[in-house]
């Protein structure tokens, strides 16, 4: 081969800006593609919860009337669920996200994106909603339960701390035990609750102060801040010296209340970045697929950062990826554009793991143009003539190639020309040598795949200078 043209060439800015924008577009629409799917799968599985739910408010109805409207609004929901579901699932199918295997670079191609993004983005808030609604109407009964059971227990308390033990009859009648019970029983017969509020009536201080202790040395068995574990360990300290009733019950109304608070908006932020952390690596799993590296996409992560890290390397690949695949296109479109006709192609796999692609386009009668992309982005573009064996070209073959280079060395200038009007620049230039017989070189189609229907004519010096003889007879004669 002859004259090596060696090039790295790289996107201009505002080409750059519109595959990175596309890009980010994808990814986006693939991560909530993912959270649709989630979301429709739990929702799908909610008819159980809001079975429980309903029979709850009718139960709690049925003792002490009320909860119509959320009955009412429990049944709808019900009822309307799998349509629903439905109706989010069929739009999703008509708007499913999908991975691009090429860009197009231009301001409408980066709007569609965006469009395509808005439009799987508010079919995923419609997915989001519902499922809000959802939980809010599987959660009603569970609320209202935990507002009677709280009822009771708060009026159990005031009959036996206000309640007036030498009045005559102050009690009689009240079987508040039986009371307790039967409400607890009824609320656990349809739910099992795992934050039912448990305060119960404490007939003496020594129980109280106990109660309250008990419940301080439970929490310090869970995994907490150093902060939220001392505030624990203060309160122990302090309950531990209180020796009247009306002081107990001021701490445990405050201070005992507030570490339940701290603990609570402790859990939220604890699920708040689990929930980042689950979204983080789902956008690590989706730039695998962009890039093709589906063996990637299981990877493990210990921590927030190291899934940011990873996130970062992963939309390089991505990036480079697509970038290379525009030039490549855009080379195609050039070539074609400029009057090649591809002949063939190939792809070679190095010893070291390394894999090239070539593409061979018809130059002359024998002669080709042999473009070769490797992993690391330069493309070489070179002119030989055309063989079915591998041999070196003779001393005519050398005269004859180095007259075609010269004449595809104007035609590279007009190539790279219209490479940069589709956003397509050289970042680096590698080699760009002259034309000369030292680079002359005979290119064995027989390692390529030979488009279907391609005729290959081979190199022949001697019937090339008949035809040309034969040319230049008609013009004499013509003059």
């Amino acid at each position: 081969m002859s004259g090596p043209k060696i090039s790295v060439y790289s996107l201009t800015g505002w080409a750059r800006k519109v595959v990175d924008g596309q890009i980010q577009c994808e990814q986006r629409g693939l991560v909530c593609g993912e959270q649709i799917k989630a979301l429709l799968a739990s929702c799908s599985g909610m008819g159980n919860e809001l079975n429980k739910s309903l029979a709850m408010l009718e139960l709690l109805q049925k003792r002490n009337g009320g909860q119509e409207s959320l009955i009412e609004e429990v049944k709808s929901l019900r009822k309307n669920m799998d349509q629903e579901i439905q109706k989010i699932r069929s739009e999703f199918s008509r708007n499913m996200p999908k991975v691009s295997p090429k860009y197009r670079i231009s301001e409408e191609a980066l709007e569609e994106k965006k469009r395509e993004l808005e439009k799987i983005v508010a079919i995923k808030n419609k997915a989001q909603a519902l499922k809000d609604k959802l939980d809010m109407a599987a959660n009603a009964g569970k609320e209202a339960g935990r507002r009677e059971q709280k009822k009771v227990n708060q009026t159990i308390a005031e009959y036996l701390t206000d309640g007036d033990d030498d009045k005559p009859g102050a009690l009689e009648g009240r079987d508040l035990s039986k009371l307790e019970t039967s409400i607890a029983e009824d609320i656990s017969g349809v739910f099992s609750f795992d934050e039912v509020d448990e305060e119960t009536p404490d007939t003496s201080f020594d129980d109280k102060k106990k109660a309250i202790r008990n419940e301080l040395m439970e929490l310090l068995k869970l995994e907490l801040p150093k902060e939220l574990q001392a505030e624990i360990t203060r309160a122990l300290s302090t309950v531990d010296g209180i020796t009247e009733m009306s002081r107990l019950t001021t701490f445990d109304s405050i201070s005992v209340k507030k570490i339940f608070r701290d603990l609570e908006e402790y859990q939220i932020r604890c699920e708040k970045e689990q929930a980042d952390f689950e979204e983080a690596v789902l956008r690590y799993q989706m730039l695998c697929d962009m890039a093709g590296r589906e063996t990637e996409r299981e990877r493990k992560f210990k921590d927030a950062d190291e899934v940011e890290e990873a996130i970062h390397e992963m939309e390089v690949v991505v990036v480079k990826q697509k970038e290379q695949t525009y030039i490549a296109d855009c080379v195609d479109e050039v070539m074609e554009d400029m009057g090649y006709d591809l002949i063939g192609r190939r792809e070679v796999r190095k010893r070291s793991g390394k894999q090239f692609k070539n593409e061979l386009y018809q130059f002359g009668e024998g002669t080709a143009v042999n473009i070769t992309y490797s992993p690391d982005g330069q493309i070489s573009m070179e002119l030989g003539g055309i063989s079915r064996e591998d041999r070196i070209p003779t001393e005519e073959e050398s005269t004859v190639l180095t007259k075609d280079m010269e004449t595809f060395c104007g035609e590279f200038s007009e190539f790279e020309k219209r490479m940069k009007a589709k956003g397509v620049i050289v970042g680096n230039r590698v080699t760009l040598m002259p034309p000369t017989a030292e680079y002359a070189a005979i290119i064995n189609v027989t390692d390529y795949e030979i488009e279907d229907g391609k005729q290959i004519t081979e190199m022949n010096v001697a019937q090339k200078r008949k035809k040309a003889a034969a040319a230049q007879q008609v013009l004499r004669r013509g003059e």
